[in-house]
């Protein structure tokens, strides 16, 4: 096995690179050089000299391959028998094997019969089109390392699937791509706990789950850390329930509906039994539900306290939902080490959201208001929030340029995600008529040395008129700014 740093890394393919001539070199038209010195010659010797991929060190080239997905290391295994001796010997080659890249025409059975072998397989991803007897094939001769599995068709008996214990499995994801329709039974999900009992995170997406199969199969993981079940729009309070009074370690939970088809099931009532959970929750997501509003986050705040590192409360316009106001971000006055908050869509935000922020969230990093209207004066966020380093004001957001000016005299922020500025996404075409250009007000804060002075990711909406005049003129003011765009949302375009 060889071992090499990513320190060395670095240093041995920059010994690589050739030393700059002493001399000042002048081309001609041939690709030669010659002295510029008068009176002399100099012997004219070809510029365009490339390293050979001979020349790098065996430990360069292997640290190289454990980039290289399975199909590309059993092409280059043909190369020369040099190469093919070091995948086969270098036991970190597969440490991570991802067949979900491969093409429905390549045969997964052939792929899987040459990395069965190796012996430190830590993370598997199989493939989108993988069979119930060619993952069975494989989960019996999985090695004991394995440590993280993705399984994305879950059109499969899995009570035929797992039949040997995976005792180091710590991560598993069951990712429906296949769009399954019919529900698990228990007897498939008893396989999964009788074999990976050990596992730390759970996730299942878009998967037809019931009440009563979460009932049975959450108990099981005594170990269990991260729950991870979006796009469940049929689930109910007695999941929560469940999970509130089942699960003893739980730090990271993600439920909700799904843009379309929104939970409308979960409630305060439901959030109530997390009172008496045993649990302390860091990270709490929840998207796309209906009845999730100020007082589900009252519950957050004041049960877990200090231990709360992330809230992320994402809606859309497609359905009616409980208030999230002012009111609410002051309840995240008992969680000062809250450093990402994500309040994606409500349009109840009114004068004091920003004071609140600032007075109560000192540790935050990351801030998300994306369609939310956000017209006050952000300059609070520089003494309130000195660690913040990416602001998303993207969408129907109506930045005014006090907003903009105040973001800007903050010395720490790094990207910034900006919505329609000034004016609402339906009303763009009307800025093309004015003149000159609100982006002229912009253009002039980014002029300003002292203004936005560690910026260097900037995302513009992508379906705005002010964008693409914005982009032009920034790159001249600032050469070194990243400009991205923001795609619009195509509500009408989302499929289940």
């Amino acid at each position: 096995m060889i071992n090499i740093s990513d320190q060395d890394f670095k240093k041995q393919i920059n010994s690589l690179n050739l030393k700059k001539d002493y001399v000042l070199q002048s081309y001609d038209k041939k690709g030669y050089y010659s002295s510029s010195s008068r009176g002399s010659k100099s012997p004219r010797t070809p510029t365009n000299t490339r390293t050979n991929i001979q020349d790098f060190k065996d430990s360069i080239l292997c640290k190289i391959f454990t980039f290289l997905n399975v199909m590309d290391l059993c092409i280059i295994q043909g190369v020369c028998k040099k190469w093919k001796r070091m995948i086969t010997r270098d036991p970190d080659i597969y440490s991570i094997v991802n067949l979900s890249i491969l093409p429905p025409t390549v045969k997964t059975l052939n792929l899987m019969k040459i990395v069965q072998n190796d012996r430190n397989i830590i993370k598997l991803y199989l493939p989108h089109l993988a069979n119930s007897n060619d993952t069975s094939y494989l989960l019996m001769s999985i090695p004991k390392t394995l440590e993280f599995l993705q399984i994305n068709n879950v059109n499969i008996e899995f009570a035929t699937v797992f039949t040997q214990k995976i005792p180091n499995l710590k991560i598993l994801e069951l990712q429906n791509r296949n769009k399954r329709k019919k529900n698990f039974d228990e007897n498939e999900l008893k396989a999964i706990s009788n074999c990976c009992s050990s596992i730390q995170s759970l996730t299942i997406n878009k998967a037809p789950l019931t009440d009563e199969l979460l009932q049975f199969f959450l108990p099981k993981f005594q170990n269990l850390k991260i729950i991870n079940i979006p796009n469940t729009p049929k689930l109910t309070n007695e999941t929560l329930q469940v999970i509130a009074r089942s699960c003893y370690q739980i730090t990271d939970i993600h439920l909700g509906g799904t843009p379309t088809n929104y939970n409308l099931n979960f409630s305060f009532e439901g959030f109530e039994y997390f009172n008496l959970s045993k649990f302390e929750l860091k990270s709490v997501k929840l998207d796309y539900c209906s009845r999730v509003g100020d007082q589900v986050i009252q519950i957050f705040a004041q049960r877990y306290r200090d231990n709360l590192v992330e809230l992320q409360i994402i809606r859309n316009c497609f359905e009616k939902c409980a208030k999230i106001s002012d009111e609410g971000i002051s309840y995240l006055k008992d969680c000062p080490n809250l450093q990402r908050l994500n309040i994606t869509y409500s349009r109840k935000f009114r004068e004091s959201i920003h004071i609140n922020i600032s007075k109560n969230l000192h540790q935050l990093r990351y801030l998300c208001l994306k369609e939310c209207p956000i017209q006050e004066d952000l300059s609070v966020l520089v003494q309130g929030c000195p660690q913040l380093e990416e602001v998303n004001l993207s969408g129907d957001s109506w930045v005014t340029s006090l907003s903009l000016v105040g973001l800007s005299k903050h010395p720490y922020l790094k990207i910034l995600h900006l919505g329609h500025y000034d004016h609402g996404d339906t009303n763009c075409d009307e800025n093309l008529e004015e003149y000159p250009p609100k982006g002229m007000f912009i253009e002039g804060i980014f002029k300003n040395k002292n203004a936005f002075q560690k910026l260097h990711l900037l995302f513009l909406e992508q379906n705005c008129s002010l964008t693409y005049w914005l982009d032009v003129r920034l790159q001249k003011i600032r050469p070194k700014l990243t400009i991205r765009y923001t795609p619009a949302e195509n509500l009408f375009a989302l499929v289940e």
